[in-house]
């Protein structure tokens, strides 16, 4: 992990985003309030670099224990699957792909070689927004701007190379057809490699009106129903995934209610556990680890 420098000098940068693009301050929150807690997840330093450019009421949002330690988790275990993805590919040429790479720095929390291509994606606005906040790092590197469902934009990457895909934090946003085609295309792009993101059962998209009629002030559903951001697809059983594309395969699948990562569970971590004993629709997530 590289360290971020001094925090520049000068006026802080003003965050126009709306939608789903907005939501890239929710894990940027939850990481930088991780980076506080006595027992820290991640431990994202730059995370701080980066808020602490920003002219931004954090707690607006709402973001709680739950959602701090469930976030960088998720970080956590994509790093540590990045690491392992390119401690297996040492000896070869591979290309690490992270598409909705918001204002992450797993490029800088990552080590990596001469023999990697690091390709980050996001949208032109995010893209801008990330040039003035956070250094490019050294090596093969591009900042790519565009819309990972353009064909456009996925044909100008190159398929030379066994690739990790990184989609953190995107598909649940996405209608099911957007992110199931998402999915088979990129597994037809690129030759093999890995796939690994994040998603949620049909249950927690179901109740998140339910959830934001109940709540008021500055909790996080408030705050995602101004941005104009919601959740918009889950998914019930991702082994069924493995039918999107021949040679698709599961290898790991981590519920937000089995998170080892997570040692101090807090109070509405407890309740997801005990709702996952249940006989009801589940209401849980998973970061999700295939090869392909």
């Amino acid at each position: 992990m590289t360290t971020p420098p001094p925090v520049p000098e000068g006026s802080k940068a003003k965050v126009t985003l709306t939608g789903t693009p907005a939501t890239l301050l929710l894990s940027l929150t939850a990481r930088v309030q991780d980076c506080h807690s006595p027992d820290p997840i991640l431990n994202d330093k730059w995370a701080e670099y980066v808020a602490d450019q920003i002219d931004y009421d954090y707690s607006a949002m709402g973001v709680h224990g739950t959602i701090r330690d469930t976030l960088s988790a998720r970080g956590f275990y994509f790093d540590q699957w990045t690491r392992e993805f390119l401690d297996l590919h040492k000896n070869e040429d591979v290309t690490i792909l992270y598409i909705a790479c918001g204002l992450d720095a797993r490029t800088h929390r990552v080590q990596w070689g001469s023999n990697v291509r690091w390709i980050d994606l996001d949208l032109p606005d995010v893209v801008e927004l990330r040039r003035k906040l956070l250094p490019e790092p050294s090596g093969d590197y591009t900042l790519l701007a565009g819309s990972a469902l353009d064909d456009s934009v996925l044909s100008s990457i190159p398929n030379d190379r066994p690739t990790a895909i990184i989609i953190e934090g995107l598909l649940f946003y996405l209608e099911e057809a957007q992110a199931l085609e998402l999915i088979r295309r990129l597994c037809s792009h690129f030759p093999s490699g890995e796939l690994m993101f994040d998603t949620m059962s049909p249950a927690v998209v179901s109740m998140q009106k339910w959830r934001r009629s109940l709540s008021s002030g500055f909790s996080l559903g408030d705050w995602m129903q101004r941005q104009g951001a919601g959740f918009a697809s889950g998914i019930a059983d991702p082994a069924a995934l493995e039918k999107l594309h021949p040679g698709l395969k599961l290898q790991t699948k981590i519920a937000w209610t089995e998170m080892e990562r997570i040692k101090h569970p807090t109070m509405g971590h407890r309740f997801l556990q005990l709702l996952a004993w249940l006989p009801i629709p589940a209401l849980n997530g998973y970061n999700l680890r295939f090869t392909f």
